[in-house]
């Protein structure tokens, strides 16, 4: 064998040391760096879990942190194949991001495709050291975010392209498009991927122009390839744009200072990275200070090659790539950059083969040569591997060297805040208890608390009142860090139990009151971290347990697919917020994950507060709703200060991703745009002061639900006569909303003047009016015969829609059946 061939092939087997540093440095202690997990990987992981128990999914919606299906997808078969666990859900992203190094080094080769292959060789393997030590890529790759996906999809895209250009075979260009397709199915910020096509079309035109028969129906079926692909997101992002760019449109500033920007964008790159440690450690810049000159060096070589449309191509990448984090009101986010983690290794590995390149045609020593470039680049290989797993450790090994971050009247280092190694800790002590435990849905609606107890309870079900809570159950109150308290107000409670979470029906007041009580004085549960106190466990009385009964409902929504079948709330509004509970149900399986838009609004549809929220997002989406089974989710509307007193409804309606709400039918219920009212709520009235002068009312009822107890005329001047009634409703809330009429009756029994009004001008009707509430109605009526006020009498009652229907009344144990009631004479009801 030649010394030539000897050479390539030392060179090409270093790459197998290269692969085996990223795989260490990228496994190495996986179960324990990072420490538990973030709230944004939870997301992930939980929606994981849900897709590979059913196997439903929504196809692409935007929402709280999630939108893209191809990640949760993959680490669903990861799940699947490696078991339910955080660091099986990791492996997923480090086998996922292995390739990445590969593809590297694979297009490092192709940039340089005229180079002799020594040099080819040289400038994959540096560029592979450079990716697989990079400490932001280290960082991506041990976590669960879609953007480790992101560079597969479109690594793989670029390759085949430039291998494509070098090869004119079609099976190039065809995988490129299905790989490039493929890419916007992965990250939103993929979508500033495309346009790095045009740019290399034009470079194409430009200096392939006279091989234009080859190239260009090639590229045509790449495009329509990945048009193809992406066709269902395109499709989407056309019809529903908030569904596929929701959330970059919620990071988008109001205002853009370029110059800025951009100096954030360089600072980025080459001094200080993204602050989240989420994305990223120690406040990594995307290029080592130790390697910031073989960047400059490749920035270089691309403007020499200016000529080849390699360089044009990976420098758009290049710039195209930090647009999402540029254009966006978050700059420094590392996880919309993570893009250029495939483009910045490629550029100084190109620079790197090209310096050599360079040495070795002035010294005519390439053996020499390429001896000392391997040396060179397997030392930093080490050198750069060593320092990275030491600063990537020690960020987590000792955080308070770090910043502090203030957060709910606390100062918490990076390991308790972001990824809140409390709730690791609470979801082991849970998995480790022997006995079955009660506790809070709101905190197993964490998606954190979730995916820390899916191994153990990965199945997720519902139950009515019927189910029997075991004997030896214990009781398990959280501590809530967003509260400063354990979870106190909680009504709603699950039972976990051999495996299974199972949601129960809302406590009554008094279950809930018996079980709290003493709860302080009971067990704590510790933990050594900055957040000690955990909660509390204890054991009770399971007689204590009683399920509320909640106000029917019967409606329907998106053609019966969801049942409302029952609603709850306080019925007075005398707090700044009222928690209010919808039971539904499901008659099929589900393919979107609803959220339930509760409004209180006034009589005429003026909103006066608003929860939009999914159901159960984390614990029991409506993806994985079982059909049949009574589901209780609680949703709490802020009031304002200023509610005047009056009636106002409770309305509700499902919607899902950023479309609008889905088609509501009752046959029971009052149905608008959508929405159902459930049921009305009130702000009480003040107590009326009855005047000692007023007219003493005995005996007379209306339909036996309502009584009239005193009544006050007097003279308001101008022609007018003032009438006050007092009513006193007998039945609570009762069902019907009456008008009230007052006549004044001449002598030939003819109406001169009359008042008909719902109870303060309709904002106190009479299906809020609770028993013995007293209710004072004003009338204003056009008279001025003030003299004879012996020559007309006084006719009251009620009547009711549609109709209009007079009420039947009872006056002096006398009945009337056309409810018009003759009180007497106006001068027996008259004030001075």
């Amino acid at each position: 064998m030649s010394s030539h061939s000897q050479l390539n092939t030392i060179l090409f087997l270093c790459f197998v040391p290269v692969l085996l540093l990223g795989f260490w440095l990228r496994t190495n202690n996986l179960q324990h760096f990072p420490p538990a997990i973030s709230n944004d990987e939870a997301i992930n992981a939980v929606d994981a879990l849900h897709i590979a128990r059913t196997g439903n999914f929504p196809m692409y919606e935007e929402d709280e942190g999630r939108a893209e299906p191809l990640f949760r997808i993959v680490e669903a078969i990861g799940i699947l194949a490696f078991g339910r666990t955080v660091w099986a859900l990791r492996m997923v992203s480090v086998l996922l991001s292995m390739p990445v190094i590969a593809l590297v080094i694979w297009i490092t080769r192709e940039c340089l495709s005229d180079y002799p292959r020594y040099i080819r060789l040289l400038a994959g393997l540096f560029a592979g050291i450079t990716l697989a030590t990079l400490v932001g890529h280290v960082t991506l790759s041990r976590t669960l975010f879609r953007g480790v996906l992101q560079l597969l999809t479109m690594g793989l895209s670029i390759g085949f392209v430039l291998r494509g250009i070098r090869r004119d075979k079609w099976s190039d260009y065809i995988l490129s498009g299905i790989f490039g397709g493929l890419t916007l199915y992965t990250y939103t910020a993929a979508w500033f991927f495309p346009p790095a096509f045009i740019i290399l079309f034009l470079a194409l035109a430009v200096f392939n122009f006279s091989q234009w028969r080859q190239w260009l129906p090639k590229i045509v079926i790449l495009g329509l390839i990945a048009l193809l692909i992406s066709s269902p997101i395109i499709y989407l992002l056309l019809t529903y744009p908030r569904a596929v760019l929701g959330r970059a449109e919620a990071l988008s500033p109001s205002g853009m200072n370029w110059a800025r920007s951009i100096q954030a964008m360089i600072d980025q790159f080459l001094v200080a990275g993204d602050e989240n440690p989420q994305y990223n450690v120690v406040l990594a810049p995307i290029i080592p200070q130790m390697m910031i000159w073989f960047f400059y060096l490749g920035l270089g070589t691309m403007l020499i090659r200016i000529r080849h449309v390699h360089s044009w191509f990976i420098a758009s990448l290049l710039l195209l790539l930090t647009l999402p984090a540029v254009l966006s009101n978050e700059i420094t986010h590392g996880l919309r950059i993570s893009g250029e983690y495939l483009i910045v290794p490629i550029i100084m590995g190109s620079g790197f083969g090209v310096a050599f390149w360079l040495l070795d045609k002035v010294t005519k020593h390439k053996f020499i040569v390429s001896s000392v470039a391997l040396v060179g680049a397997v030392a930093l290989g080490g050198l750069t591997g060593q320092l990275t797993w030491e600063r990537y450790t020690d960020f987590y090994t000792n955080p308070t060297k770090w910043r502090l971050w203030r957060v709910h009247e606390l100062e918490l280092n990076h390991n308790e805040w972001f990824f809140r190694v409390d709730r690791q800790d609470f979801g082991n002590w849970l998995s480790q208890q022997p006995t079955p435990i009660l506790i809070p849905i709101e905190e197993l609606n964490r998606q954190t608390t979730r995916t820390w107890l899916m191994n153990d309870y990965t199945f997720v079900t519902s139950s009515d009142a019927s189910i029997t809570i075991p004997d030896n159950t214990q009781l398990v109150m959280p501590w809530s860090l967003e509260l400063g308290d354990i979870m106190r107000d909680s009504r709603q409670f699950a039972l976990l139990d051999d495996g299974i979470i199972t949601l129960l029906p809302p406590l009554t007041d008094t279950s809930h009151d018996a079980l709290l009580n003493n709860i302080d004085n009971a067990e704590q549960i510790m933990r050594e971290g900055q957040i000690e106190f955990l909660g509390y466990v204890s054991e009770f009385d399971t007689t204590l347990i009683d399920f509320a009964e909640h106000n029917p409902v019967e409606a329907s929504f998106g053609n019966a697919d969801i049942l409302l079948t029952a609603w709850d709330s306080e019925e007075t509004l005398n707090t700044e917020t009222i928690e209010v509970l919808m039971t539904w149900e499901s008659n099929r399986l589900i393919g979107h994950e609803y959220i339930a838009s509760v409004q209180l609004q006034t009589q005429d549809y003026t909103r006066i507060s608003s929860h939009d929220h999914y159901l159960l997002r984390w614990i029991y989406p409506t993806t994985i709703w079982e059909e049949n089974l009574p589901v209780t989710t609680s949703h709490q509307l802020e009031l304002p200060d200023d509610l005047e007193a009056g009636a106002y409804q409770v309305t509700v309606g499902l919607f899902y991703a950023s479309y609008p709400l889905i088609s509501a039918e009752s046959d029971t219920q009052t149905t608008v745009e959508n929405r159902v009212t459930v049921g009305w709520l009130k702000v009480p009235q003040p107590e009326p002061v009855i005047p000692n002068s007023a007219y003493v009312v005995e005996n007379l009822t209306i339909d036996e639900l309502f009584q009239l107890t005193h009544i006050e005329f007097a003279d308001g001047g101008n022609g007018q006569l003032l009438g006050q009634l007092h009513w006193q409703s007998i039945a609570h809330r009762p069902d019907i909303d009456a008008s009230i009429f007052v006549h004044i009756v001449d002598s030939d029994n003819q109406i001169i003047a009359q008042s008909d009004t719902r109870p303060l001008g309709g904002q106190y009707p009479t299906f809020i009016w609770d028993a013995d509430e007293t209710v004072r109605t004003d009338h204003i009526f056009n008279f001025s015969d003030f003299e004879n006020l012996d020559d007309y009498t006084l006719r009251v009652g009620m009547y009711i829609f549609p109709g209009p229907q007079n009420l039947p009344a009872s006056y002096q144990d006398q009945a009337y059946n056309d409810g018009l009631v003759t009180l007497g004479t106006l001068a027996d009801f008259f004030s001075d």
